[in-house]
């Protein structure tokens, strides 16, 4: 039983369960010998100097990355520069970022100000207010931003979405763009086709050597746009919640929290039995006249029910990395890795459903038994 809770917490995490990992946290996070084994990192400010064979994921106020990732990297904070090679694929979320250095595999990337210097052999996905491409882009490019700027060659194609977008730089395949204003610099070369969508456009037609297809100008935001300013307010919203929330009922949240930990299988199978019977009993009143009134409480209890649930997920998370900070620090990190995962590709869907079931299983627990188990923290030193 044990072992099983244990690789379920693993899966929930995403680390690669056959590699070993070594754990920092403090406030200043530095590090100066090779690691054979993948490093998590949490703290004010994190520095890696030297190689590490497995690994990383980090989360800090700024994040350094100096020497050699032989693996995948994972980073979110408000300050980021790779400056070094990174093996395989890497995953970067921020307020300013900067990627000096190759990217082994796909990069995935959302922040506020973007800089990619480095070259990436994958494909590139990235989200941003101020987005500049300065390396080259092995695969496609998919993008979506307030200022785009492509100088870097791309061997596949481009896909975006942006205020403005300027290409001055050789792509290999189509171009397909919606933007207020598109700009060609004089070395944009467009090997492709170029479908675009814009009311303003500035080109010269032998920069394209396919054809030049003028889709309908649309006045809305590009999709694109809005489902990254969805993603990005939905998730600021979680975190507001859920720091009201644990400052309210602290002793609660830590509970239900803890429930997580000790009950883990039962909360998952009470989450299942939840989120089937309860839409099915509301269904059922609905039925009857009378019962509508009481369907509706019924509906909306549950769908904030299922909201809130990701906030004692979330902290459950937290504690299992940060246990002796306090409940705010700990229920921050451990939403943000929350909406990192579920916004990914595929994993992300399991992510969502496993949070849910867990965190509706929790309160069902405490609901029906009105017991909860505290987790016990230290507190910091010093204070």
């Amino acid at each position: 039983m044990k072992k099983i809770i244990n690789i379920l917490i693993v899966l929930l995490l995403f680390i690669p369960i056959v590699s070993a990992l070594e754990i920092r946290e403090n406030d200043e996070i530095i590090i100066e010998d090779r690691l054979s084994e993948s490093l998590y990192a949490a703290g004010g400010s994190i520095t890696v100097d030297a190689p590490v064979d497995g690994d990383i994921t980090a989360f800090g106020g700024s994040i350094t990355i100096n020497s050699q990732v032989e693996d995948d990297l994972m980073a979110c904070g408000g300050d980021i520069s790779i400056n070094a090679p990174v093996g395989k694929t890497a995953h970067v979320c921020g307020g300013s970022i900067n990627i000096n250095s190759v990217i082994g595999g796909d990069l995935t990337i959302g922040g506020g100000n973007i800089m990619i210097n480095g070259d990436v052999d994958g494909d590139l996905r990235v989200m941003g207010g101020n987005i500049v491409i300065n390396g080259d882009i092995d695969g496609d490019i998919l993008a979506a931003g307030g200022n785009i700027v492509v100088n870097g060659q791309v061997s596949g194609s481009l896909a975006m979405a942006a205020g403005g977008l300027t290409i001055n730089g050789i792509i290999d395949g189509d171009v397909n763009a919606d933007a207020d204003k598109i700009k060609f610099g004089k070395n944009a070369i467009v090997k492709g086709d170029f479908t675009y969508s814009s009311p303003d456009v500035s080109l010269d037609a032998q920069q394209v050597t396919g054809s030049i297809i003028e889709k309908e100008v649309e006045i809305k935001t590009p999709t694109l746009v809005n489902r990254f300013s969805w993603n990005i307010l939905s998730g600021l919203s979680l975190l507001i919640v859920g720091i009201l929330i644990v400052l309210a009922v602290p002793k609660l949240s830590d509970g239900l929290a803890g429930n997580i930990k000790d009950e883990f299988l039962k909360s998952l199978l009470y989450g299942l039995i939840t989120l089937v019977v309860v839409p099915v009993l509301a269904l059922l009143l609905a039925i009857t006249v009378i019962g509508i009134p009481l369907s509706i409480m019924i509906i909306l209890l549950y769908a904030m029910t299922i909201y809130l649930s990701k906030v004692f997920v979330g902290l459950f998370i937290g504690r299992l990395i940060l246990k002796d900070v306090h409940i705010v620090w700990a229920t921050i990190l451990g939403l943000l890795i929350y909406l990192v995962l579920a916004n990914l590709p595929i994993l992300g869907g399991f992510v969502t459903l496993l949070t849910v079931l867990l965190g509706l299983g929790t309160i069902t627990v405490w609901a029906t038994t009105k017991k909860t188990t505290e987790t016990k923290t230290k507190k910091p030193k010093g204070k």
